[in-house]
């Protein structure tokens, strides 16, 4: 009976937050439907621990997204009172959360766990790395070849996003373990879930560097990883592939590197 209220109380906080994400702007009316039905397949199948942690990652990486909002406005990484997040975005980073998750809920296999929270970790952390590294006053470099790129560009890499997203993984792992019950120990499980976070990260960059399609807005004078920049001129495409935007590489780095998690953690533990 508890269990139930607590899934009632979960499934209305659920419903009221993702109100709040559409007024707010955080999320578009497609993204909200899609992640209300990532999330509630999730309370329903799986539990209310799996969406419980979904949705502390939400909330903390909008936070990190707000954070020197009008810096990242000022770069043309985001556009002024628009939405900061669609259904394309939600799908790429949202799906192989939603896979694992669904798939321990089917078949009760703590595999299915550590994908999932490989997946979620590797999310969390490429938001936290991406949303804090465009604030650093030192230049990134490209991951490829270590030379110095715009703020913002595709593969690039910096110290403080680099710090910043192992560490938040560090903390978000004390969430976790207290969340869902796991027969490992607290410290094994913080390094798994920062080994392959960063894995996903390294993958997510060196994947952005290399095919990812890359363009330039001769009107804003910035690179742009969309071929319509957020001044709405259409954008030349000097590298990559046109059909590999920012949310195919998301995809790939946290679908594959969660799968890679599930035949190496065996190994580990």
């Amino acid at each position: 009976m508890i269990d139930i209220i607590f899934n009632l109380i979960l499934l209305v906080t659920t419903i009221i937050l993702s109100i709040i994400a559409y007024k707010k702007k955080y999320l578009t009316l497609g993204g909200v439907i899609i992640a209300n039905f990532f999330g509630i397949t999730l309370l329903i199948i799986t539990g209310m621990q799996y969406l419980i942690l979904l949705l502390i990652a939400f909330f903390i990486t909008n936070l990190a997204t707000r954070n020197g909002i009008h810096i990242k406005i000022k770069l043309g990484l985001i556009k002024s009172n628009s939405y900061i997040r669609d259904y394309k975005n939600v799908i790429a980073n949202g799906l192989p959360i939603f896979i694992f998750g669904l798939l321990e809920g089917i078949y009760k296999s703590e595999i299915f766990i550590y994908g999932y929270l490989v997946a979620l970790t590797i999310f969390f952390s490429d938001t936290i790395s991406s949303e804090i590294g465009v604030l650093s006053k030192e230049k990134p470099r490209l991951i490829i070849n270590l030379k110095k790129v715009p703020t913002g560009k595709p593969g690039a890499v910096s110290l403080l996003g680099t710090i910043s997203g192992i560490l938040s993984v560090a903390l978000f792992s004390i969430i976790i373990y207290f969340v869902i019950p796991l027969n490992i120990p607290f410290v094994l499980l913080m390094l798994i879930l920062i080994l392959f976070s960063t894995a996903g990260n390294i993958l997510d960059s060196f994947l952005g560097a290399t095919i990812q399609a890359l363009y330039y807005c001769n009107v804003c004078d910035q690179f742009s990883e969309e071929e319509i920049h957020i001044c709405n001129s259409k954008c030349q495409l000097i590298s990559g592939k046109k059909y590999v935007n920012n949310h195919v590489v998301n995809f790939i780095s946290i679908f594959s590197i969660s799968m890679l998690s599930m035949l190496l953690i065996p190994l580990i533990l």
